[in-house]
């Protein structure tokens, strides 16, 4: 359903799913940090693009949304999702499309502030569109990363996955993939 991408834990657990599979078919151990293959992501009707560590995969989902992510040795795991919301989900009569955008924004956070400790958050801008930042700690020694952004009835969601012993809020490879985010003309 649309609103797995709204709740981060399906997205999150799905991350932690990818990341165990990969790291059991690939063997391999490197570092982000000294990963020099960086591919720029433009999915097929997604009206975004993304620098992605490695080679990002499809992720088949019937929920609605499109994945794709990658996994960085054991160092992180990189997703990105879209998901177009239903219309009676952004327009409720009483409340305007920007309030909307941001009460959508909220309800991410709140979810994603469940899986366990909140490290940081911030609301974010991006060429005009509302977004929101959240660092979380959870019980599994992982950090999570998320960021949110709403265009109209589009949610996109980015997350990066380190283990808590990797993690440092100035690590270039998550920063250089958050940072790459944009939206392309629809």
């Amino acid at each position: 359903m649309w609103s797995d991408c709204l709740f981060p834990h399906a997205l999150r657990a799905a991350a932690v799913l990818y990341l165990l599979a990969i790291l059991a078919t690939a063997g391999c151990a490197r570092r982000a940090n000294d990963l020099v293959n960086w591919t720029m992501l433009e999915p097929p009707g997604g009206g975004y693009s993304v620098l992605m560590p490695g080679y990002p995969k499809y992720v088949p989902s019937s929920e609605g949304m499109a994945t794709w992510g990658t996994v960085v040795g054991s160092h992180a795991a990189f997703m990105t999702c879209y998901v177009d919301l239903p219309a009676t989900h952004m327009q409720p009569a009483r409340l305007p499309a920007r309030q909307t955008a941001r009460q959508r924004l909220r309800a991410a956070a709140r979810q994603a502030s469940r899986q366990g400790r909140v490290l940081h958050q911030q609301r974010l801008k991006l060429d005009g569109l509302e977004g929101l930042e959240l660092v979380v700690e959870d019980d599994e020694e992982q950090v999570t990363t998320y960021r949110w952004y709403v265009s109209g009835r589009r949610l996109y969601q980015l997350l990066a996955l380190v283990p808590k012993r990797r993690y440092t809020a100035d690590d270039p490879t998550p920063a250089r993939f958050f940072s790459s985010f944009r939206l392309l003309e629809r």
